[in-house]
């Protein structure tokens, strides 16, 4: 996944938000297959690597049709409902 440019960086002595760009599988994967941390998400635990560059890889498509879709929230709650078929997850919905 390569960054846009356009995400905003914010930063604090605790705290570094960025875009999810290549390579942050691993540490994705870290947090998500932890159960402790993923009681509160209302989604199962990614089981592999694999679901964490899914989740990349889902996640970059995103933010592309955030960046083109006249409409973002229906892109958002498309992908979104398309993610929890996917995953076949039927206790999480998305906020709005």
């Amino acid at each position: 996944m390569a960054g846009t440019g356009d995400f905003p960086i914010l930063e604090t002595s605790r705290l570094l938000l960025r875009e999810i760009v290549a390579g942050d599988a691993p540490s994705l994967f870290a947090v998500y297959s932890d159960q402790k941390h993923m009681q509160w998400y209302g989604i199962e635990p990614f089981p592999d690597l694999a679901a964490a560059e899914a989740t990349e890889r889902e996640l970059e498509h995103l933010l592309r049709r955030l960046a083109t879709h006249p409409h973002a929230v229906n892109a958002v709650l498309q992908t979104a409902r398309a993610m929890r078929r996917a995953r076949d997850v039927e206790t999480w919905t998305p906020a709005i």
